[in-house]
């Protein structure tokens, strides 16, 4: 009988089979087992998501939001009529909280691009807060993702994040060429004539050059920026030119148009003439100057003409020229409300810090290093004497019936009637994030 056994191939050929069906039985355990405990991170992920989103849609509406501040970089307070919380993230420790709930990351999560924004739609004002969260061993965002409409801008533009850099949207760009007049006037007292801008005057020519180019990386009192405040794309010179003020904090400019406007439209004939308030009273015995620039904002740009700019708070306390809150008249608006509109009146402060002058003296000629705030006004022609100048946002301390205006013909700043609409108008101020402005 023949007892002929396995030969040696016959033998690797079965080892080699088993070996690769155990190979193929160890990764199927380890796929399940990763399907197991990734499901069961992605449904704690999810829990925790859930939780926190409905934690502040809760919030909100149940409780008027007031406004949106920072309390330090990565950190919003979130302020509403019943008091404050705080929504933190721990870039560290990998940690986002809100009020007393917190998201842990754990092994292999991370935060992406934070990003908020406040802005107006077809349906009113919209928050947008996102803070996405990942994990490598997970698809998927499992971050807060909020969309709440409000009844006004909240927004705070100091509120910072550095996770990873926001999304930066240019709005201003220094302009490529500078604006110019011809001066046609003639009185040496008064006027372009008067500052030098005549061929044998100081300044040697007749042409009035407005504003500045500017050093890149500074922002200088003057420089000159196109800026695409209708949210068309587009950066028009013609008719989108603005000059830097100055700061308003560190991380926003307020900067002036170049024109005067009529109901947000560039206009320097009789239709941009407009009182600062001619509502509560029109002769000398009855209007007080208390009430704020009730009449003079209706000629500003509103949230639908100029989309792409807003106003960092819309509820301004008016001041005097010294900084007080008071006049002769009594108290000035603690929250002066600019709701509609997405620019304001210059201040004296910003016209203190821009030109080096101390407004209060009334004193001719005091504006003529800042020669950019006089365009389009008489200060070149008489043709242009419907423009006389502009409101400033502050009352006069020592008057019951007068406000600031800046004169363009005497190039300074002097007391008007409140009341009175005759060649006075508006010059848009805007304020804009620094780093939407490309300089």
């Amino acid at each position: 009988m023949n007892k002929k056994g396995f030969t040696v191939v016959e033998l690797m050929t079965t080892f080699a089979l088993v070996a690769i069906i155990s190979i193929l039985l160890i990764n199927l355990t380890i796929t399940l087992k990763e399907i197991y405990v990734n499901g069961d991170m992605k449904t704690a992920l999810l829990t925790k998501q859930g939780t926190m989103t409905d934690k502040i849609y809760k919030d909100l509406k149940e409780n008027k939001l007031i406004s949106l501040t920072s309390c330090g970089t990565n950190c919003i307070n979130f302020e509403y009529e019943t008091g404050t919380k705080v929504l933190k993230i721990n870039k560290d420790k990998k940690i986002l909280t809100y009020d007393n709930y917190s998201i842990k990351l754990g092994d292999g999560g991370y935060f992406g691009t934070v990003e908020i924004s406040n802005y107006d739609s077809d349906i009113g004002y919209i928050l947008n807060l996102n803070v996405p969260i990942y994990n490598r061993l997970v698809k998927g965002n499992f971050g807060i993702n909020i969309n709440h409409q409000l009844e006004d801008l909240i927004f705070d533009d100091t509120i910072s994040f550095d996770i990873v850099e926001k999304n930066k949207k240019i709005i201003c760009k220094r302009a490529v060429n500078l604006h110019t007049e011809e001066c046609k006037q003639t009185d040496e007292e008064y006027f372009c004539s008067a500052a030098g801008y005549t061929k044998n005057g100081s300044k040697g020519t007749s042409i009035i050059t407005y504003g500045n180019f500017g050093i890149k990386g500074v922002l200088t009192s003057g420089d000159a920026f196109d800026c695409d405040v209708n949210g068309d794309g587009i950066y028009n010179a013609e008719n989108e030119r603005f000059y830097y003020l100055t700061d308003i904090d560190k991380n926003t400019a307020s900067l002036i148009y170049y024109n005067n406007t009529a109901k947000g439209v560039p206009d320097n004939t009789n239709a941009s003439s407009v009182a600062y308030d001619d509502t509560h009273g029109t002769t000398n015995d009855t209007v007080k100057n208390n009430y704020g620039p009730v009449t003079a904002i209706t000629n500003l740009p509103t949230t639908t003409q100029w989309k792409n700019v807003k106003l960092k708070n819309i509820n301004r306390q008016i001041l005097n020229e010294s900084g007080g809150s008071t006049t002769a008249a009594g108290t000035l608006p603690a929250k002066f409300n600019y709701s509609g509109y997405t620019a304001r009146l210059i201040t004296v402060d910003e016209l203190d810090k821009a030109c080096k002058v101390t407004i209060g003296t009334e004193s001719k000629g005091e504006f003529d290093n800042c020669i950019y705030l006089l365009e389009n006004s008489i200060f070149s022609s008489d043709s242009i004497n419907s423009n006389k100048g502009y409101w400033i946002e502050n009352a006069s301390k020592k008057n019951i019936n007068s406000s600031w205006t800046f004169y363009s013909g005497g190039r300074a700043g002097v007391r008007n009637l409140v009341y009175n609409n005759n060649g006075y108008g508006v010059r848009p101020v805007i304020e804009v994030a620094k780093e939407n402005i490309a300089y």
